[in-house]
């Protein structure tokens, strides 16, 4: 049977037809898109998508790197005066680009820049410098790449599923970042709260009461605070903005790994192995866990500079060439501005190896052994690497030295006049700070030895609080367990080199203060060196078949013992604040569905309500409280331990706190209502309250904290009984009265037990104390085994529940007199007792999350 014939389509019909395809499949997509996004909108508005904020903070960030790479890029060529390997050159350019970023920042600050055009200009700026050279040598790398793309193999497939597990680790870190609520504790009252202060004062101001919260390097502030400059943006958009800019730095970190592997191995080992060596950076699970995790802290700031310093000290060794010391010196005061454990940690090394290094060269150079090129670099260098140091850390001492006479304040207490500085400072930084904050071994031959022993175990302990996750170690140990192949396999020069820059680091680390969030800045190095040894034991086998078996079976089993352990780690709930960060996003995307658009933006609830309540221009005192991100106003603290112009118990009367207060610009007090966290002495906690509880007005209650604005200058000659009655238990102060001025036994220290015998004693606990109690404008009642009189309990009020801090656990209750005098004054003053010894310090783990910054 005969097929009909299929009718022809005339060619201006076949054209007419394509014309309205051409037109009609937009038009119905269109249409399709319409449709949906009506239907969809009416069970979830558009305009309050998440979607928008992520994408424009994405959008921002994009910005902010552009300009970042865009100027490293341009400084790398007028320093280097030539390209380095391709991925190198783009992860030094960022790195590079972050320091100029940062200082240029601080700059800004101390110049009181800060603002809507300085956000718009400086990264436009930065891009414009850098951007012609970067353009072209982007083009260069394009076609670069493309052509190594079409003259490559496929991948094989086992690359991908490397692949695939280091797209979600990525993945797995940046889902925690999409809510402010993951903030860490440390960043609600150091890096992001800074941040906050310097955008409402314009820049970067004195402290009056010596903050050393201010005086510590501060580069991640000084990156974040380019995000609380956001015109119009709500404290959420500001805080996620921030977020998004730390994971950026850490995705440059990733980019680094590889150019760091680059270095160090072999090129007969294939591309692979550096391809995929940024995936060894997920083989440390801490990066899961609060509080190594990125939650906006100054750790993974510091890590973008770790993996450059080591290419550029490698670059510099040979000739001790004096332009890459400058930018190796750039990367380390990079790490040292962001924080002193950055430099801790990432400037010894160098210093040992290029001193070294100097030596040889200065010996060979004066023998007439050296090139003539580099003869000279034996002294050049040391002189480039001491005139970087100091032009690119000179807006932090300089900026101490000037505000606070102390370029290192409080470290230099000793040899410079310090100001401020009370008569307690000096016990607070040795006693309180220095010896209570800090994790350090022994000072003794003990101490050394458990150093040296923390090389080899330090990951296998947790180096960290036990409220977060236990006595399980997280941190991650296959660098270390792969340590014991390095002595048999060939070509490590260099990465000997790196894991003894690794390995100086940790020493100096576990020597000073060693929680495991700090070794943050240094674990991009082990990615490295790690990812380097699994490439070279890969190739170790040599041509046996049982060998290459036996050796990549093994290899294998390591490493994925190690990624099995550390599965649930992502879900441990360990955070501080709000246990489960997962679920803690989780909670905010679930907002949208129950239409609660506008709760969900309404972070750290206490302080925005204390924002709302202060007037323009205020400057609030924050007594015992250190986490106050959100309050969007300019702030003091008087926590000892973190400032030295304040000490309470040294004043007399109420008009010399107000004269201090007044004196330091504060408008309004805010302090945890009937709550003293113990740092300060018993008068000092004493004088505070009578001030904030008698001496100020409109007090109004924000969530658990009280705010009141400072009153009238008190009358001088107003009486003011100064007697205490001290109810105790025996384990403190003896039972009795005293003056306000007895009650200043340090807290910390070697004296923190030597009390004063009482002027008049007092009954023991379980008689009556009424007789003690009306001679007195204070009481301090111990309820483990004493208690207010009935009798008295119309005269006081409580003003606190003091909590003690050291030699036990419990709390005192604070009282103060109401309103009227005392019955008779107290006894002629006795004379003090000659001190007694004072007891070891016994220093309790926090029980509670204000008290995170704290030895074990």
């Amino acid at each position: 049977m005969d097929t009909p014939p299929t009718p022809r389509i005339s060619g201006s019909a076949r054209e007419r037809w394509e014309r309205v395809r051409q037109i009609a499949v937009p038009v119905l997509l269109l249409g399709a898109i319409a449709f949906f996004a009506s239907f969809v909108h009416r069970f979830y508005p558009i305009q309050h998508w998440l979607f928008w904020r992520y994408a424009g903070y994405w959008l921002l960030c994009g910005l902010w790197t552009a300009a970042c790479v865009s100027a490293g890029h341009l400084t790398l060529k007028l320093v280097v005066g030539r390209s380095l390997p391709i991925v190198e050159q783009l992860a030094t350019s960022f790195a590079i680009g972050v320091f100029e970023f940062a200082f240029l920042m601080s700059v800004a600050g101390l110049l009181k820049l800060y603002g809507p055009v300085l956000f718009v200009v400086l990264p436009l700026a930065m891009l414009g410098a850098g951007l012609a050279p970067l353009r072209g040598y982007l083009t260069r790398v394009t076609r670069h790449v493309r052509g190594a793309q079409r003259r490559a193999p496929p991948a094989p497939l086992w690359t991908y599923g490397i692949l695939a597990l280091g797209l979600l680790g990525v993945g797995m870190v940046y889902f925690v970042i999409l809510t402010p609520d993951n903030v860490q504790f440390d960043s609600r009252w150091k890096h992001l709260a800074l941040a906050e202060e310097y955008a409402v004062t314009g820049g970067i101001r004195r402290f009056p009461e010596g903050w050393t919260v201010e005086t510590y390097p501060h580069f991640a502030t000084f990156v974040y605070s380019w995000a609380f400059l956001l015109p119009r943006g709500l404290l959420f958009d500001k805080v996620e903005l921030a977020a998004h800019m730390e994971f950026v730095g850490f995705l440059w970190t990733l980019v680094a790994i590889p150019a760091a592997v680059r270095l160090m191995i072999p090129r007969g080992l294939g591309p692979y192995a550096l391809r995929l060596s940024w995936t060894a950076r997920f083989l440390f699970p801490g990066i899961f866990l609060y509080d190594s995790s990125l939650s906006v802290g100054g750790d993974h700031i510091a890590s973008i500079f770790a993996l450059p310093a080591f290419t550029l000290m490698i670059r510099a060794y040979r000739e001790l060439s004096p332009r890459f010391i400058a930018l190796m010196m750039m990367m380390i005061s990079g790490a040292g501005l962001t924080k002193y454990t950055g430099a801790v940690i990432l400037v010894p090394f160098p210093a040992l190896v290029l001193g070294a290094r100097t030596l040889v060269l200065a010996y060979r150079s004066l023998r007439g052994q050296a090139a003539p090129a580099i003869r000279k670099n034996w002294y050049l260098g040391p002189l480039a690497a001491a005139a970087a140091g100091l032009l690119f850390t000179s807006t932090h001492w300089a900026k101490n030295w000037v505000y606070y006479a102390d370029p290192l304040y409080p470290t230099l207490y000793k040899i410079l006049p310090l100001n401020p500085w009370t008569p307690d400072a000096a016990n607070i930084f040795e006693w309180g700070y220095k010896d209570y904050q800090f994790w350090r071994p022994e000072r003794n031959l003990d101490g050394v030895l458990r150093t040296l022993k923390a090389l080899v175990d330090f990951s296998f302990l947790p180096n960290d609080y036990p409220k977060f996750h236990g006595k399980v170690p997280t941190f991650g140990s296959v660098y270390t367990l792969l340590l014991l192949c390095l002595p048999f396999l060939k070509g490590t020069r260099r990465v000997w080199a790196l894991v003894g820059y690794v390995q100086v680091g940790l020493l100096c680390w576990y020597w000073t203060h060693h929680q495991d969030r700090y070794l943050q800045a240094i674990v991009p190095q082990m990615a490295a060196a790690t990812a380097a040894m699994i490439a070279l034991v890969w190739r170790a086998a040599g041509d046996s078949r049982l060998a290459v078996l036996a050796t990549r079976t093994g290899l294998g089993t390591l490493v994925g013992l190690q990624v099995v352990w550390a599965g649930d780690v992502y879900f441990i709930p360990g955070h501080a604040m709000v246990k489960s960060p997962v679920k803690a996003v989780i909670e905010l995307l679930s907002q949208g569905y129950a239409k609660r658009y506008a709760q969900r933006f309404d972070i750290y609830p206490t302080f925005q309500s204390i924002s709302r309540a202060l007037p323009e221009g205020a400057r609030v005192l924050l007594h015992d409280n250190h986490n106050h991100l959100g309050i969007g106003a300019e702030t003091l603290s008087d926590w000892n331990g973190w400032q030295y112009g304040i000490s309470y118990g040294r004043l007399r009367t109420p008009r010399e706190v107000w004269d201090l207060l007044k004196g330091m610009g504060v408008t309004h007090v805010a302090w945890d209502t009937q709550v003293s966290k113990g740092w300060d002495t018993v008068a000092g906690d004493l004088m505070f309250f009578d001030f904030a509880l008698k001496r100020t007005v409109k007090h109004a209650k924000h969530r658990g904290m009280t705010l009141a604005e400072m009153g009238p200058p008190p009358d001088p000659q107003a009486p003011f009984p100064t007697t205490v009655a001290y109810l105790g238990c025996g384990n403190a102060y003896k039972s009795g009265l005293y003056e306000l001025s007895d009650l200043t036994v340090p807290v910390f220290g070697p004296n923190n037990r030597a009390y004063p015998a009482p002027r008049v004693s007092g009954p023991p606990a379980g008689e009556s104390a009424a007789a003690l109690l009306d001679r007195a404008g204070f009481a301090v009642v111990d309820p483990k085994c004493q208690s207010l009189p009935t009798s008295a309990r119309s005269d006081f009020r409580l003003a606190a529940k003091r909590r003690v801090l050291l030699g036990g656990k419990g709390k005192l209750d604070l009282y103060l007199r109401k309103d009227g005098e005392v019955s008779a004054p107290a006894a002629a003053p006795a004379p003090e007792p000659e001190p007694t010894p004072g007891e070891p310090d016994m220093a309790p783990e926090p029980d509670d999350d204000e008290d995170l910054p704290g030895r074990r």
